[in-house]
């Protein structure tokens, strides 16, 4: 079995575990956006973020735990995308899945609060 130097600084992949990366003895979550939801995401290609541990037990259960609510997100901008339907910059996916119902989104009055 050979070991492999990491400088200080850089990042490695957890053998056994997806989306989980390792740095100077802490655990980073690493999952790369699928093509087909680039443009939905502005062209960002992964997210990574530091899981705020150093057990790996731990981490691993946080990763599959950001790992699921990621794949959930993918799946809803998925079908948004695939029903032509286009964020609006200042709307939450929250708020733009509650406006579409059946037939599409709804048209709403605008208000003088809605400018």
């Amino acid at each position: 079995m050979s070991h492999t130097t990491v400088t200080r600084g850089e990042f490695r992949t957890m053998p056994n575990q997806t989306d989980l990366l390792s740095r100077n003895g802490r655990y980073y979550f690493n999952m790369r956006v699928p093509q087909d939801l680039l443009v939905a995401y502005g062209g960002k290609e992964n997210f990574r973020f530091s899981l705020k541990m150093s057990d790996l037990k731990e981490a691993v259960s946080k990763v599959r735990f950001h790992a699921c609510k990621y794949e959930a997100e993918f799946i809803e901008k998925r079908s948004l995308l695939e029903a032509g339907i286009k964020r609006q910059p200042h709307t939450s996916l929250g708020q733009l899945i509650d406006s579409v119902g059946d037939e599409g989104p709804i048209h709403r009055k605008r208000t003088p609060l809605h400018r």
